[in-house]
């Protein structure tokens, strides 16, 4: 005679199905109630009142990524250049392409923490003005 068996409950893990939408829900659709391009008019508007400074922020980020581009051309150049010569005996081209690579990662750094700070402050007078934008009065 043999004894009867039971099994453990078992679970399962897969996720309920998605429940269709109410008919007539308003959130069942993706539909934003914008015009084309009033993020962009917006954005515009915000940023309006500091050109200067969003104009200084944008060539900050510009010159940190030319900065950035000119090590794989210093790398190009030691291995088509300053290798062959420092075989030869001359470390002179091996020498300046280290010190460049040092210099431009130097200014890289330099400019990235210079973005950062200019365009966290632009972030920060920005959220005032949303925040006021908001409320229906605007503050400066």
């Amino acid at each position: 005679m043999t004894a009867p068996t039971t099994s453990a409950p078992t679970t399962d893990n897969t996720p309920d199905p998605p429940h269709p939408p109410a008919a007539g829900d308003p959130f069942d659709h993706d539909v934003l109630p914008t015009p084309p391009g009033a993020t962009t008019a917006l954005l515009r508007s915000l940023l309006a009142p500091m050109k200067a400074r969003v104009t200084v922020t944008t060539l900050l980020l510009l010159l940190q990524q030319a900065a950035v581009q000119v090590g794989p051309l210093l790398v190009a150049y030691a291995i088509d250049r300053a290798v062959p010569a420092f075989r030869d005996h001359d470390h002179g081209p091996l020498i300046a392409v280290a010190v460049g690579y040092l210099l431009c990662a130097l200014l890289s750094g330099g400019l990235q923490y210079a973005f950062i700070g200019a365009s966290a402050r632009v972030n920060q007078d920005v959220l005032p003005i949303c925040a006021a934008g908001s409320s229906g009065t605007r503050r400066r």
